[in-house]
């Protein structure tokens, strides 16, 4: 069969149309994209890196997580079981990151943490202040939250592996962490409030991300059970 090549006229005011256009996949390109791509990922350095798909901050105080709850959470208050359970995530779960900032939960200190998905530990930034600016972060905040997640999306891990076509495959994980931690939370007794409607650039500076190579992409808040 001969090959087909398709090209398609796109306004150049439009970058929507454009970045759809190139992180799609049709079954011409993708035969293009397997039979073409390089061997980026066997070069050795590349294959070690790809392999331990997380980040460390190993300087930053270790906190040991429990093992993820089993039992409900007690009535106006979130532990760390329950929050460990919310953080562990699939070992497939490759181009996402989580941080955590405690308000208030049992048996845990308040502030930024790091998840570090290989240890099942949260590494500890240092204090930023007593509180969260909230405020700063979205314009409306629910009352009474026991603790924020945030989930960000690593693009250099997924761009080696998939081209510009992986920030879609970030917004699928961060699709289906979310279900799983609703769906956990609802188990346990307390609720998460996803919020889609965040300032990225003030969540970015809070988590000391570039927005480029790692950017936030989503945040939910941990109600306290009543």
């Amino acid at each position: 069969m001969p090959s087909v090549n398709v090209r398609l006229s796109l306004p150049d005011d439009s970058p929507c149309e454009l970045f759809h256009t190139a992180t799609k996949l049709s079954p011409y390109q993708f035969r293009q994209w397997y039979y073409q791509q390089p061997p980026v990922t066997e070069h050795p350095a590349i294959a070690k890196w790809m392999q331990a798909p997380f980040k460390e901050y190993l300087s930053l105080p270790q906190t040991e997580l429990p093992p993820p709850a089993s039992a409900a959470a007690q009535a106006g208050q979130v532990d760390a079981a329950c929050l460990a359970a919310l953080l562990q995530q699939p070992a497939e779960i490759s181009s996402l990151e989580l941080y955590l900032w405690v308000n208030a939960a049992s048996g845990m200190m308040p502030g930024l943490h790091h998840y570090n998905k290989r240890t099942h530990r949260l590494e500890s930034f240092p204090a930023a202040g007593p509180l969260l600016p909230t405020a700063q972060l979205r314009r409306h905040m629910p009352e009474h939250l026991s603790a924020l997640l945030f989930i960000s999306g690593v693009v250099t891990r997924v761009r080696l592996q998939h081209g510009e076509r992986g920030y879609r495959y970030m917004l699928f994980e961060t699709g289906q962490v979310l279900e799983r931690m609703r769906s956990q939370a609802a188990a346990l007794g307390f609720s998460l409030a996803l919020m889609p409607d965040f300032y990225d650039d003030a969540v970015n500076k809070l988590l000391g991300l570039d927005g480029v190579e790692e950017s936030v992409l989503h945040m939910a808040g941990v109600l306290m059970p009543t």
